[in-house]
């Protein structure tokens, strides 16, 4: 050790300092293990499908297509940190997010990390297209594209998302620098995009990543200059020097205002300690091993991208109604319902076509009081220049946009719906629709 060093070594004057000190360096080394792992799984599971019914977006099939699609990316995840020895593994649901594995992974390297990363999204994106080339219909096409839309979204390289994680772990953690401006730029992103689409929860997690900036900056830079040290990775190995010289640079990390809140804090005094020795002593992945992975990466890709070709293209076709004299065009396949009230409807990943239809002695009054019930019970977006026999206007429900379109020819009244609406498909739909 240099004579810098040797005074980091010292033990601590301050006899609140020592017993801090003493405690922390406890927890690092026998961090209290999560104990209640199917309570937390299923405690926030259950409040995540609360939170899911409530917002009213999905079926209930689609609700629980849609976890199980979510547990097998996180037990990819896990399954991968137990065999890379993780340790604490656990996953969770995280309401209107989605969900996460985690673990402690202590002294793993970087390449292990990158494959932890990999194995969460690339089994889902490899059985959505299985179910694309056996040529899946109802739910298990509903299934294939779930798998294939998360799992390749999950790719993407945008932290938090998996693929940016996979990215900073191979490239961005080559230079302090860099990392600290990506993820500057990724968080402002993140946060303006929130803003322009109204998703207000996501500018969560942009706001964190700038809050906690300074902070990882200064963690990046205190670790460089650990790293000359060759400490162990494992807090096991090492001696009490070593472990003093680590606790003293925690502090460097904390503006003069947040010390003082820190003291008498051992839980958070380790966690930091633990968060700058994985720092300082993980070594990025060599030349070959990155352009490994990042190719299996691109793979992963290249198979969502075949995958969507099987199943996303919608299979348009014209239907005909024998006896309610009407035709329209609807992306997929069309399912009559008669009871309570005649309806036919097209499902397609999460957008529904339909059309209901009755018979009316006014046909103007029949369209307006429609119209009046519809905007009862929803909120009007757009009107669109009425036509004699027919209205046509956008609305919000809840959080998704429905195209409406009411139609009367003789004595019979026709409502035609597309949701969402504002797409292409939907004004496909509704361009579409003749009556007799």
């Amino acid at each position: 050790m240099s004579e810098i060093d040797v005074a980091s070594a010292n033990a601590f004057e301050d006899p609140l300092e020592e017993r801090d000190y003493q405690e922390a360096i406890k927890l690092l080394l026998h961090p209290p293990k999560f104990q209640q792992k199917t309570a937390l799984l299923l405690g926030t599971l259950g409040v995540f499908v609360a939170i899911s019914a409530m917002r009213g977006s999905s079926s209930i099939v689609d609700l629980a297509l849609l976890v199980g699609v979510l547990l097998f990316h996180e037990l990819g995840h896990a399954i991968a940190m137990r065999a890379f020895g993780y340790s604490d593994v656990r996953i969770f649901f995280i309401p209107l997010f989605g969900a996460a594995a985690s673990g402690r992974r202590r002294g793993v390297a970087r390449w292990k990390q990158a494959l932890v990363l990999l194995l969460g999204p690339l089994p889902g994106i490899v059985a959505g297209l299985v179910l694309g080339y056996l040529g899946a219909s109802g739910s298990m096409h509903t299934l294939a594209l779930m798998l294939i839309v998360v799992n390749a979204l999950n790719l993407i390289p945008i932290e938090p998302l998996d693929g940016g994680q996979l990215f900073q772990v191979l490239l961005y953690s080559r230079n302090r620098h860099l990392e600290i401006i990506i993820r500057a730029i990724t968080a402002a992103l993140i946060v303006a995009g929130s803003v322009f689409y109204g998703e207000w929860l996501f500018v969560i997690i942009g706001a964190f990543m700038l809050i906690t900036l300074g902070q990882r900056k200064r963690l990046l830079a205190e670790a460089e200059l650990l790293r000359p040290l060759d400490l162990p990775s494992d807090p096991a190995a090492l001696d009490d020097p070593q472990r003093r010289v680590l606790y003293r640079s925690l502090w460097k990390l904390l503006p003069a205002e947040s010390q003082v809140k820190w003291r008498g804090q051992p839980k958070l005094q380790a966690g930091m300690m633990e968060q700058l020795l994985d720092a300082s002593t993980t070594r990025t992945p060599s030349g070959g091993a990155t352009a490994g992975l990042l190719a299996t990466w691109l793979v992963g890709l290249a198979l969502a991208a075949v995958a969507l070709a099987l199943v996303v293209p919608p299979q348009w076709q014209t239907f005909a109604h024998p006896t309610a004299q009407f035709s329209i065009e609807m992306p997929g396949p069309v399912t009559e319902i008669t009871e309570p009230a005649p309806f036919v409807s097209s499902k397609w990943w999460s957008a529904e076509y339909g059309v209901t239809w009755t018979d009316v002695n006014d046909a103007e009054a029949w369209l307006e009081a429609t119209r009046a019930l519809l905007l009862e019970r929803t909120k009007l977006v757009r009107d669109i220049k009425a036509q004699p026999n027919e209205r046509r206007f956008d609305v919000r429900d809840g959080d998704v946009i429905r195209s409406m379109l009411l139609v009367t020819i003789g004595k019979r009244g026709y409502a035609v719906f597309a949701q969402p609406g504002e797409t292409e498909h939907a004004k496909r739909v509704l361009d579409s629709f003749r009556a007799k």
